[in-house]
């Protein structure tokens, strides 16, 4: 009866390496995400109008993708494991920021809710990689 409640403990407890590996591939997916968009802002004749809106779709992406892999690396509790992966993402974001401001900042509110979007981005990141595929019976002809 012990062993089996401690591998009942086992299986329902979080998996740190799930977050690890979603955390990272959602840094290189970010990386080469900002790759293509500054290729193609580079190439407009006013790139720099194009910094904000590539910038914000990258974290987006960037986060749900780490909704999306840290859900199918636990395996369960999909919302709450895509806002852990959620949450890792912008206390990154937040410590780069403290090293990368460039004097432009937004308002503490504006950032506060720019956070809070992407956590949210991230959760449903990991809905949508908890959803499994229904299989439908097939018609033999």
């Amino acid at each position: 009866m012990k062993g089996n409640k401690k591998r009942q403990n086992a299986e329902t407890a979080l998996n740190t390496r799930g977050f690890i590996i979603s955390t990272v591939l959602s840094m290189l997916t970010a990386l080469a995400l900002l790759l293509i968009f500054s290729i193609i802002s580079y190439r407009a004749q006013n790139p720099s109008s194009y910094i904000r809106p590539f910038g914000y779709t990258v974290l987006a992406l960037s986060s749900f993708i780490t909704g999306y892999i840290s859900s199918k690396a636990q395996k369960h509790m999909h919302l709450i494991s895509g806002l852990i992966g959620g949450f890792i993402i912008v206390a990154l974001m937040f410590v780069s920021s403290l090293f990368f401001s460039d004097g432009t900042e937004i308002s503490a509110l504006a950032s506060v809710g720019i956070y809070a979007l992407y956590i949210l981005i991230s959760g449903l990141g990991g809905i949508f990689g908890g959803v499994k595929r229904v299989k439908g019976k097939r018609r033999h002809r």
